[in-house]
């Protein structure tokens, strides 16, 4: 199991100051800028596209595609945000022009790669450093396919008189959120827990300010992991935790932010076994660690100055005699007895005792990411992932930055009602039951191993079901990778 790491041309971080459209016929060209400079492009494009051509301009959309006299140009015109319309949700899930820049330059590339390029040249006029940023992540993730290799020359063009932005960061940044697909797309078999826990250590080990400690099956029985035994106990791997500490500044004495992700590497339903529909893709069931690994590469990378611990739970939810069944009693490392109504509930049971061993270091905050339940696909969609909070602070936080990353997430409550749906006659909880709220019942049993920490839990899809904006493949969507790191970079540079 072996990252690419240049699985495409990398994309340079040099923007060249220019006054004129550069191209020749063998060239795909692009043109960005925003409906508030319209005259500006039509002024500049009188050169380049014919009369007729110039008036399709003044068309209500955003994009727009020509045959010019120095080869096929696009030319999108994005729109801010106008706070005067009532867009509604509080603004946060209105478009962010870095979120549009990110989805527009994919569809642009997937338009005109049927003619095949070989060099891409992408022109920025009057667009700010959330366009340029938006463009270089859109640019990475457009790169990227688990099979083929994308060979094009891409470069960037700055048509305006103002110092060009750095975008060095965005471009890690799409390296990463990459990073997280890859892994989702990795063929369950080739990731199970050990192969998985390797990976991460060839990863981050030799990484500077970084440590890395893998507790293996022995160790968790040692440190009462029962219920992360319990649901990897079936597989030929047995279950991993994987600690990676973060720590840059020696003089940073900063309470730690702890993330921990699950880490199913395949989800059979355990002996409550799923259909075949519903197992076809249950490779992606790692999919909030896949993208905790993509916060973390960020953060390390970018050498941020934030103390941050990130916990992995990794196991395969298999089946042998060793399976865990319903109607079992788990201790967990909290020391609650749960009560097993259904083993594919298992990813809370993961969860439950990694969110036990990040509150004993007492943290700032902790985030959960985890493909956890079906239920929220039906509240919210596939594209929408929801956020529990047992904090307002932080949950405007994350709201704001997943705003900023044109990901959508919305916030989801805590019920009471749930939580008392999960009473068990023999145990101090069930790990689930029947009935309409699944999402919110599997939020209040992470909540039991919680206490008074600060705590966000993100209930998210992780995949892409056909190609759309930049992704030109089915499968691992990176989901939170930009949000989550647009937090740390804030936090940081506070």
């Amino acid at each position: 199991m072996k990252f690419r790491s240049s699985p495409h041309t990398t994309l340079s971080s040099k923007i060249s100051n220019t006054s004129t459209i550069k191209g020749k016929a063998s060239d795909h060209l692009v043109l960005f800028s925003t409906v508030e400079h319209k005259k500006k492009v039509k002024s500049l494009l009188k050169g380049t596209l014919l009369p007729w051509q110039l008036k399709q301009i003044d068309e209500n959309k955003e994009l727009f595609y020509f045959d010019s006299k120095k080869g096929p140009l696009a030319l999108c015109l994005l729109e801010p945000s106008n706070p005067k319309k009532n867009l509604g949700h509080y603004q946060y899930l209105t478009p962010s022009l870095y979120g549009l820049a990110r989805n527009a330059i994919g569809t642009i590339i997937n338009k005109f790669q049927v003619s095949k390029i070989t060099n891409l040249k992408i022109h920025g006029l009057d667009i700010s450093e959330e366009i340029w940023g938006g463009l270089s992540v859109g640019l990475e993730m457009s790169s990227y396919h688990y099979l083929k290799k994308y060979n094009f020359k891409t470069e960037l063009f700055n048509l305006s008189k103002s110092e060009t932005p750095s975008i060095k960061k965005y471009i890690q940044l799409g390296h990463s959120t990459n990073l997280a697909r890859f892994l989702v797309d990795t063929p369950p078999g080739e990731k199970r827990p050990g192969d998985y826990a390797n990976f991460l250590k060839d990863l981050f080990y030799s990484k500077p300010n970084c440590k890395l400690i893998i507790w293996d099956e022995k160790k968790l029985k040692k440190e009462r992991m029962g219920m992360m035994l319990a649901v990897g106990g079936a597989s030929a791997q047995l279950p991993r935790l994987v600690h990676l500490s973060y720590r840059p500044n020696k003089n940073n004495k900063d309470k730690p932010i702890a993330f921990v992700g699950k880490g199913i590497t395949f989800d059979s339903g355990g002996l409550d076994i799923k259909p075949p529909s519903g197992m076809r893709n249950m490779k992606k069931d790692m999919g909030g660690s896949a993208s905790l690994v993509g916060v973390a590469h960020y953060i390390v990378t970018q050498k941020l100055n934030l103390n941050c611990d990130f916990y992995f739970a990794l196991a395969e939810n298999a089946v042998d005699a060793h399976a865990f069944r319903p109607g079992d009693v788990l201790e967990s490392r909290k020391g609650l007895k749960v009560e097993i109504d259904n083993t594919d509930a298992e990813g809370r049971l993961v969860l439950g005792d990694a969110l036990t061993v990040a509150n004993e270091q007492k943290p700032k905050f902790i985030i959960d990411v985890a493909t956890l339940t079906g239920a929220i696909k039906v509240a919210l969609g596939a594209e929408t992932g929801g956020l529990f909070s047992n904090d307002d602070e932080l949950s405007d936080r994350l709201l704001s930055s997943s705003s900023q990353a044109g990901e959508q997430i919305w916030r989801m409550p805590l019920l009471k009602e749930q939580r008392s749906k999960l009473s068990s006659p023999v145990a101090d909880l069930t790990n689930s039951a029947s009935g309409f709220g699944g999402a919110v019942r599997a939020a209040m049993f992470l909540k039991e191993f919680i206490g008074n920490t600060p705590w966000a839990h993100f209930d998210i899809y992780s995949w892409v079901d056909s190609a759309n904006g930049p992704y030109f493949q089915k499968g691992g969507n990176g989901q939170l990778v930009q949000s989550l790191s647009f937090m740390a970079q804030e936090l940081a540079d506070s």
